[in-house]
This record gives structure tokens, C-alpha cells and sequence, in this order.
């Protein structure tokens, strides 16, 4: 699964191997989309979730490379985005009371979102079956003091707007970094996410160790 975090250029070389060399399928988060197609991996499937239009230019590229990409779209995402993806597309919806009349006119998969893109993918993930879970990218906060992952569109240095939340996680290496209350929060319900019953026997790795440590995903060891 390829969150848009920094750490995910560190892991593009590492993603590349497990998908050819293990046939590995890659699930990526939209604003980690354009990261992969310039690395030369064509993501599996791509998950949209934000109504914002700041999601537009994620899929500003030659999507015909893209044809076996699945895009998998929540009612809530920008309609700009389902128009504009040429290929096959799939809806899914949370269980959240919002979506009660649009699951019961137009049935769709619920995939677990508690805030973060990056929860339905990991879902998605279990849900196609991986006995083994890869996360690269996953950072929850601002690991060198950037926001993204340099290929995707909206990365920058942290933005001094921001100096005022003291927020941080610890990385794998035991170290402080940067982040939001927001991404705490997000980080915190996937860690609940991944000890639940529901995702019994799954293994979860980080590609690296600089990324937010999660409780019940251990460092793979290879990315820097």
C-alpha cells in the first residue's frame, strides 16, 4: 500500500521489486498515484476519498498508461475525478449513517476510513486477500520536515502555518517527528484498525523505518 508520505521515495525502488519480482499488487492513495507512474510502477488500484479540489491534479498525467489501474471512488469524492478516469472504476462507501440511502439505491463494498485516504486502501488490501501488507509512505507526520513525497503534487517543506501544532509521532528508530493532531488521530485508529479481529493473521510491514511506528507493523528492514 503506497501512502503519499516522504518516506515513499525512499520505498519506490522496494514497491517495484515486490510487485515484479513477487507479483505483488500495489494499492496507492491518490496523491501517491503520479509519485508511482514516474517511478515506472502502475498501481493496482488507486483510492480516491476527498470532495476537495485539491484532489484534481493528483491525476494530472497520461492516464493511458494506466489502464489496469482500478479506480476505487467514495460517493464523497470530487465527480470531477470519476469523469475524468477513462478505465475501470469501482464505488465503495463506509459504514457512516451518510451513506445509508446511497448503499441501500446503488450497493457498494464498505471499506473501513476514519479520517485518512490511507485507511480504505490498507482495507482494500485486506479485503483482496494479502496475507502480508506492505506500507510505504505511511508517515503521519513530516519526517525531514516535508509534507510529501516529492513526485506528488502538493509537496513542500513544513509550512510554518503549521509551527503552532506541537503534535508528533516516534518513528522506528525511536525518533520525534513532526506532525498534526489530525494525523495523530488518523494514525491512532489504524493502529486500532490493524489489532482488530478483522484483519486476523495479516502480517504489516513498514518499507521504512523512518516512517510513523505503528503498534503491530514491524520495519521490513530494506528501505533507508
Amino acid at each position: 500500500m503506497a501512502a503519499a508520505g516522504p518516506t515513499l521515495d525512499d520505498s519506490l525502488e522496494r514497491i517495484g521489486e515486490l510487485q515484479l519480482a513477487a507479483g505483488a499488487s500495489v494499492v496507492a492513495v491518490d496523491a501517491a498515484f503520479i509519485p508511482l507512474m514516474r517511478a515506472g510502477i502502475v498501481p493496482d488500484y488507486v483510492v480516491s476519498l476527498d470532495p476537495k479540489e485539491t484532489v484534481l491534479p493528483f491525476y494530472e498525467i497520461d492516464l493511458a498508461a494506466a489502464a489496469g489501474t482500478t479506480l476505487v471512488y467514495f460517493p464523497s469524492v470530487h465527480p470531477r475525478v470519476v469523469r475524468h478516469w477513462p478505465h475501470r472504476r469501482c464505488r465503495a462507501c463506509t459504514r457512516h449513517p451518510r451513506f445509508d440511502e446511497i448503499r441501500r439505491r446503488f450497493p457498494a463494498a464498505s471499506l473501513f476510513a476514519s479520517g485518512s485516504v490511507v485507511h480504505p486502501a490498507i482495507d482494500l488490501a485486506v479485503r483482496l486477500g494479502a496475507a502480508d501488507i506492505h506500507l510505504a509512505g505511511a508517515d503521519f507526520g513530516f519526517p525531514a520536515r516535508l509534507t510529501h513525497a516529492s513526485g506528488s503534487r502538493y509537496a513542500t517543506r513544513l509550512e510554518t502555518a503549521w509551527a503552532q501544532d506541537e503534535s508528533s509521532v516516534r518513528n522506528y528508530r525511536g525518533e520525534k517527528v513532526r506532525s498534526l493532531a489530525s494525523f495523530v488521530s488518523y494514525y491512532r485508529d489504524l493502529e486500532a484498525y490493524i489489532a482488530s479481529p478483522a484483519v486476523a493473521g495479516r502480517r504489516f510491514f513498514s518499507l521504512s523505518d523512518k516512517s510513523a511506528r505503528l503498534h503491530g507493523v514491524q520495519p521490513e528492514g530494506r528501505a533507508a
